[in-house]
């Protein structure tokens, strides 16, 4: 197949094209008549242009793999964008499960129904927050146990299982900072771009650093994912705990432990996936 060529003020060839390079106003900027293939000048140039510049040449770009990429990532964008606003939503639902946990620990009794709401929502910080919870809960069933340790000992059963929440929310924390600090981004990756949720590409802490050393900052949709999944179970765990004691208060303490085989299930999910 022929090269139309375009030379410099020298005569020597600049620019090679499979078809002439016509300008708006009708001038081409390549030669009428083309050169074969196997041109002297047309190979020299090739040779030339290959030692110069790692990029390769412009014939030999699979376009339709380079629109193909293109698409797999703006499914992966739009994909990412999805979840993100999911996570958004079940965050949301995990503080107002957290909220509800605090209101039936202090039970404080009508109309004062929305006081320990609105205690856990002025509390700065997701951290804070459920530090505090925690804390109204263990000291909840300190308090009953110090009470009558022979008859409410085996509520210390919500201790324990408390420090398996605590430990799910630092996971979902970490990755809610992520989420709600990050963009969505192309990262060069293992020979090729993939849509990531990350800090700004341009960060040499976060991002830079990570990519020399081989590695795929941020997160992706699977990781999205799994992140869900965790903050679903979670969210079922404080549920469940607030089941506990919303029976415990009407129903006293063997209604309690009739709750304890279900959120040892949803504990049992949660160690699986923090």
């Amino acid at each position: 197949m022929p090269w139309y060529v375009q030379r410099d003020h020298s005569g020597k060839i600049c620019g090679i094209s499979r078809q002439p390079q016509v300008q708006r106003d009708g001038h081409c900027l390549t030669e009428a008549d083309p050169l074969p293939d196997n041109n002297e000048e047309v190979l020299a140039f090739q040779k030339r242009n290959e030692e110069l510049s790692p990029l390769p040449a412009w014939d030999k770009i699979d376009f339709e793999e380079m629109h193909r990429q293109h698409e797999i990532n703006q499914k992966e964008a739009r994909e990412l964008e999805r979840l993100m606003l999911r996570h958004f939503q079940e965050m949301a639902e995990l503080e107002l499960a957290l909220g509800a946990l605090l209101q039936v620990i202090l039970r404080v009794p009508p109309p004062g129904n929305n006081v320990a709401r609105a205690v856990y929502f002025s509390i700065p910080g997701f951290d804070q927050r459920t530090t505090t919870v925690g804390k109204a809960l263990v000291q909840f069933v300190e308090d009953y146990m110090s009470a009558d340790r022979a008859q409410y000992g085996e509520m210390e059963f919500l201790i324990a299982a408390w420090g398996n929440v605590a430990t799910g929310l630092h996971e979902v924390r970490k990755i809610r900072n992520v989420i709600a600090h990050g963009s969505i981004s192309l990262i060069p990756h293992a020979g090729k771009h993939n849509a990531r949720l990350t800090a700004p590409v341009f960060d040499p802490i976060k991002v830079g650093n990570l990519l020399m050393k081989g590695s795929n900052p941020g997160l992706g949709a699977s990781d999205m994912k799994e992140a869900l999944k965790l903050m679903r179970c979670v969210a079922d765990c404080v549920d469940r705990i607030n089941e506990g004691i919303t029976a415990l208060h009407n129903f006293g303490l063997p209604a309690l432990l009739e709750t304890r085989a279900r959120l040892e299930r949803n504990l049992l999910a949660l160690k699986s996936l923090a």
